[in-house]
């Protein structure tokens, strides 16, 4: 019998879980649209800069602009070297995001 009191209870946890999740949501969701405008943004800003420290793709990618894209910008911008070996090094960045807009554009002409 003691078993069968354990079994309930751990099924009256679970569903509480699920619960307290979906209600936890919607508190959430509500004390968001509670919020003033101006907390809203202030709070999307907050989210931006998390998301922006915390994840570590958007740090490479900023390394990656820092340490390559700016040097060799500002080399070419003072003619150490050339448009063309910037896009040797970097064009195919560039090349690519053309890529992806003619396939964008290609796909959207079709429908």
């Amino acid at each position: 019998m003691n078993e069968h009191t354990q079994d309930e209870g751990s099924c009256v946890e679970e569903s509480r879980e699920n619960t307290s999740t979906s209600e936890m949501y919607q508190q959430a969701c509500n004390d968001i649209k509670g919020l003033p405008v101006l907390g809203r943004v202030a709070l999307a800003v907050c989210i931006i800069i998390v998301l922006f420290k915390l994840t570590p793709v958007l740090d490479l990618i900023w390394l990656f602009l820092q340490i390559v894209v700016i040097p060799c910008l500002i080399l070419i911008s003072i003619g150490v070297i050339s448009h063309d070996t910037y896009m040797m090094f970097i064009g195919w960045l560039n090349e690519s995001l053309s890529w992806a807009r003619n396939k964008r554009d290609e796909i959207q002409g079709e429908t």
